[in-house]
């Protein structure tokens, strides 16, 4: 039987190797460099075998077109990811499956925070570029976290059906939810990642809303609330309001709510209209207003 356990929270570190890339200032994801400003999210699909961080050797990362799986000896991590044109990649966990099949491997799952869910280097990766075949996922100062190598054949992983295990399609659909975004309106100011930090709350809602919020955090994590529902998530934002953030699991209490969730999904740019924040879609449809909690 295998155990399916949901994760709550995400893991923040520093480590990695060099890379020529500029620093970025403390507390905010590094703008990507020109090269993985033509970068494209499409090349992230597919199978790769995970090089560094202490990551497994017999691991492999399954990207398929929103979500992944990291497929290890005893377990599969599940989680979410998202990446642009501009090179901005942030993945999140939301839980794992264990494999007891396995020799050696637990049958049961221990107790665990939700912090043993996460890749521990997944969550200090912002963005991405390619180098060759090969695809590299940086942290915030522009260093190597992970190399990611392609991997021919299927999973390894007898017990699971093929739509699991082979390499992901990429169809029409999915090449129109990675295009390009369309610019932020001449009406709006690009957001820097330093200046989103901090706490913000949906413009003009009625007082039963009033809960309702979304808070940038240092290190690229995001919380929020529906206004009854906890949710949050990984976001990472770079030049000329391109951004991108995972909406993981979050509670289900029913309630007149603000989808700012859905919100933080869908967005790929954010501006500000004077001091009032905007998310815009891929085609650059208003999601959503949220002014800076005073």
């Amino acid at each position: 039987m295998t155990s399916v356990i949901l994760a709550g929270t995400l893991l923040t570190g520093c480590g990695g190797q060099p890379n020529p890339e500029s620093p970025s200032p403390a507390g905010s994801p590094a703008a990507p460099s020109t090269a993985a400003q033509r970068a494209d999210p499409i090349g992230l699909i597919g199978l790769w075998t995970p090089i560094g961080a202490d990551e497994e050797p017999e691991a492999v990362m399954r990207i398929g077109a929103d979500s992944f799986e990291l497929f290890r000896r005893c377990q599969i991590a599940e989680g979410t990811w998202d990446a642009n044109e501009a090179g901005l990649f942030v993945g999140a966990p939301y839980g794992y499956v264990l494999v007891p099949d396995r020799r050696g491997c637990a049958s049961e799952a221990p107790l665990r925070t939700a912090d043993d869910l996460s890749p521990e280097w997944l969550a200090r990766v912002t963005t991405f570029r390619a180098e060759g075949p090969d695809r590299l996922l940086l942290d915030g100062q522009g260093r190597v976290v992970v190399r990611l190598q392609p991997r021919t054949g299927p999973v390894d992983r007898p017990g699971l059906p093929p739509e699991r295990t082979g390499v992901p399609a990429v169809t029409d659909e999915v090449r129109l939810a990675y295009a390009p975004a369309r610019p932020v309106p001449a009406s709006l100011t690009p957001v820097t990642p330093a200046a989103l930090l901090g706490r913000w709350r949906p413009e003009s809602v009625p007082a039963s809303q009033w809960y309702a919020y979304v808070e940038f955090r240092d290190g690229a994590q995001w919380t929020g609330s529906d206004g009854c529902n906890g949710v949050g998530g990984r976001w990472a934002a770079g030049p000329a309001g391109s951004f991108v953030a995972t909406f993981g699991p979050s509670t289900a209490i029913g309630c007149d709510n603000v989808p700012v969730g859905d919100w933080m999904d869908r967005a790929r740019r954010i501006g500000l209209d004077g001091t009032v924040l905007v998310l815009l879609d891929g085609a650059g449809n208003e999601l959503g207003r949220l002014h800076r909690e005073r």
